[in-house]
């Protein structure tokens, strides 16, 4: 009998522990796709999301669900929907930029990037990392390309986590790291 509840709480045991960890992925910086061309991508990326406009005094923001981007919170169109789009969301960009916008969208997802938002009050965008399902405060992780000057910035609300070359991974400062 003994042997049965040792053996019933070491699976629970098991099972506890393995739902309250994260991967190591998720508090370093790893991509499928080389870093640096992540890096030139996000960077583009901040580029055309200036051009998003805002919305009712929202962040400006995009988010990757399924096969569907949401613009401010918007429903977004399927791809082929989206290019010929002409919807007050994508009014900024021009058609080339539409599509650079909706490719850089599936690459940087490929590459664990999901979403996309202002940072506050500040030029900063901020890209959601790794997102788990079940993501609570202590396992929201964010991607962001930093110059030097703006470290202060973010260090004020986060801690940084990883970074390679321009790209720092951040959490929350108030955030328990698993």
């Amino acid at each position: 009998m003994e042997k049965q509840h040792f053996f019933i709480l070491a699976i629970l045991g098991f099972i506890w522990g393995g739902c309250n960890n994260n991967p190591v992925e998720r508090n370093t910086i790893v991509f499928r796709n080389n870093t640096n061309h992540v890096q030139d991508s996000l960077i583009r990326m901040n580029e055309l999301m200036r051009k998003l406009p805002g919305s009712n005094g929202c962040n400006i923001s995009y988010e990757f669900n399924e096969d569907t981007i949401k613009i401010n919170g918007c429903p977004g169109r399927t791809q082929d929907e989206i290019k010929a789009d002409s919807s007050i969301a994508y009014s900024k960009f021009n058609r080339n930029e539409k599509s650079e916008f909706i490719s850089l969208a599936h690459y940087l997802k490929r590459n664990y990037i999901t979403a996309g938002y202002s940072y506050y009050n500040t030029k900063l965008w901020m890209y959601t990392y790794r997102e788990l399902s079940d993501i609570d405060f202590h396992d929201s992780r964010d991607i962001a390309i930093i110059e030097n000057a703006d470290v202060a910035i973010v260090t004020q609300q986060s801690k940084i986590l990883d970074r390679k070359g321009k790209i720092y991974l951040l959490s929350d400062k108030g955030a328990k790291i698993r």
